[in-house]
């Protein structure tokens, strides 16, 4: 993927594995803290 794909919008929130690679580039805020946590126990198959 290219810099420009994550980086449109500001503030922009992704989620990353432990080996760097972006799971999710249109990650909730932290403000909306229940579904960030959903999106990422999904994408790390928590």
């Amino acid at each position: 993927m290219r810099k420009a794909d994550f980086f449109g919008q500001l503030p922009t929130y992704i989620v990353v594995d432990k080996h760097g690679n972006v799971v999710e580039k249109k990650a909730s805020r932290p403000s909306n803290a229940e579904e960030l946590f959903e999106q990422i126990k999904s994408r790390l198959n928590l």
